[in-house]
């Protein structure tokens, strides 16, 4: 999206009160912005910082962006900004030369998400200037990102503008409504002068991790397939008698069993899923 087009933006928020706040926002600062703009960076960035706070999934399905920013920079120091909830998905990652943490309150879900903490909201900026970045790509593009990122004077950022302040990137690209999201993360990446990558997720395992599983798995009948019950919100669940119904399909088709994986607080999901279903070969 060009500078100057903050007006009639289509925003991602679910109460219409916050579309009608920063739609006023964005075309204010959009006047103000657009004057000062410099779409593109002067040079090749040679420190980059890719912002994604949100939770594990959607920080997963950056990994193939940060693949394709790694493989058209490949003497940048890549930075990754991700939450503690996430921050396990990119440990051990080789394509990143840094990771930051930041409990973001506005993706919070144990504290109701508050919109704004102001002492953390400092403490964040303070740590994007001192990582002295000339370039960021804010994957999400919420507006408290987006206010860091410009009063840590990072030169070039880039992110889409619908969660608010869109003015605030120096290119603002046009979000891919309906694309699968690694394909909205993969638009980010080219607009900073990144190629298609595999869109493949990755993630890399220690080798103690490697070594725990395997033991766990030590026997165990193949195939296997591993069902994930849980997930952070309630409207983002399968529901649990489907898993069984889906067990009980892959052992008559494929005489396959199956793995349960989940994290903290997730037993009595497992323990309907057992009533439900056979017994799986792992919990």
């Amino acid at each position: 999206m060009s500078a100057g087009s903050e007006t009639g933006r289509r925003y991602g928020f679910v109460k219409p009160g916050l579309t009608r706040l920063f739609m006023a926002v964005d075309a204010a600062g959009g006047l103000l912005a657009g004057r000062k703009r410099d779409p593109r960076p002067r040079r090749a960035p040679e420190r980059i910082l890719l912002v994604n706070l949100a939770h594990f999934g959607d920080v997963l399905l950056t990994t193939p962006a940060a693949a394709s920013i790694r493989a058209a920079f490949p003497h940048a120091h890549l930075a990754m900004l991700v939450g503690p909830w996430s921050a396990s998905v990119v440990a051990n990652n080789p394509r990143l030369d840094e990771i930051l943490v930041h409990a973001a309150s506005w993706w919070d879900r144990d504290r109701g998400s508050p919109y704004l903490v102001a002492g953390e909201f400092r403490r964040l900026i303070g740590m994007l200037r001192r990582g002295r970045y000339d370039a960021v790509v804010n994957f999400k593009s919420f507006a408290q990102e987006n206010l860091a990122a410009a009063l840590a004077r990072i030169p070039h950022r880039l992110g889409y503008g619908i969660y608010g302040g869109g003015f605030l990137h120096t290119t603002c690209v046009a979000f891919p409504w309906g694309a699968h999201t690694v394909e909205q993360h993969a638009t980010l990446a080219a607009a900073l002068g990144a190629s298609s990558a595999d869109p493949v997720p990755e993630i890399f395992p220690s080798d103690e991790d490697v070594r725990i599983v395997e033991e766990w798995l030590a026997g165990a009948p193949r195939p296997l397939f591993a069902l994930h019950l849980g997930a952070g919100a309630p409207a983002k669940m399968w529901p649990v008698d489907r898993f069984a119904e889906f067990a009980r399909l892959a052992e008559d088709r494929w005489r396959a069993h199956t793995v349960l994986v989940g994290g903290g607080g997730e037993e009595a999901l497992a323990a309907r899923y057992r009533r439900l279903a056979p017994e799986p070969a792992r919990d």
